[in-house]
């Protein structure tokens, strides 16, 4: 039979006399008293939580800075790009697609056809940073609609380095509302074309040995033209560029 003389009834004794009895049980047993366990439990909890957020507070210090400082070292920039010459193969606005088996759209009341070559030099001016420029699709468009569109090869631009490239863009068939077709022999008839490039590119940097991941870069190129007149140079009058980063790729 279990003695009970020393452990009182709650209520019934000085609380300092069951803290004495806790004692004495917990050494009979040897397992700290309750109150005693769990606040050192509380208390490794607490050590623990804050050393995970210490820890994580120093990478991300030490991460910010580190990124900082290669980053001022390596002072990085985008990409020039300038078109250089414009040559015609073909520029027609019909009344009607050319493909023979294309129809008629409702509402469509031109077709343009393109074909054309531009010469582009487009120049790297960092001084520690190659651009690999892994793939390129190019779109030719004139009212925010696509003209035609071509790719570029696969080619690399070391650090300072400038490189002239040959695009071609070639399109059958866009077809233009007819407010968009109007302002096309508008300005054909005052001997000036105003074209859309889009340019959008995989890249990659290289710097002290190192690639980076693939991302994604938009270039938007506004040209304006001369009368595009088939099997003739086209005058460049003017070319304002703007780059811009997307994303990341897998």
């Amino acid at each position: 039979m279990t003695d009970r003389r020393g452990v009182p009834w709650i209520g019934s004794a000085d609380p300092a006399q069951f803290t004495k009895h806790s004692y004495q049980a917990a050494y009979a047993t040897g397992r700290p008293p309750p109150h005693y366990y769990h606040r050192r439990q509380r208390s490794g909890c607490r050590k623990c939580c804050w050393c995970i957020c210490a820890s994580t507070f120093t990478f991300l210090l030490v991460f910010f800075v580190a990124a900082s400082v290669i980053y001022l070292i390596l002072n990085p920039k985008s990409p020039d790009f300038s078109m250089e010459r414009a040559y015609v193969k073909a520029f027609n606005l019909t009344a009607r697609p050319v493909k023979p088996e294309a129809t008629r759209i409702n509402g469509i009341d031109f077709y343009l056809q393109t074909d054309m070559n531009f010469t582009v030099q487009v120049s790297n001016p960092n001084k520690k940073i190659g651009v690999d420029f892994e793939h390129v699709d190019v779109g030719l468009g004139y009212g925010g609609i696509e003209a035609g569109k071509g790719t570029l090869l696969p080619f690399l631009l070391s650090a300072e380095e400038k490189k002239t490239v040959d695009l071609q863009l070639k399109g059958q068939d866009a077809a233009l509302p007819k407010a968009v077709g109007m302002d096309l022999q508008n300005e054909m008839a005052n001997n000036s074309t105003s074209m859309q490039v889009e340019t959008l590119a995989r890249v990659r940097l290289r710097f002290w040995g190192y690639r980076t991941k693939a991302f994604k870069t938009l270039l938007i190129c506004n040209v304006i033209l001369t009368k595009p007149i088939p099997q003739e140079n086209a005058s460049i009058r003017s070319t304002s560029c703007r780059f811009k980063f997307l994303s990341l790729m897998q």
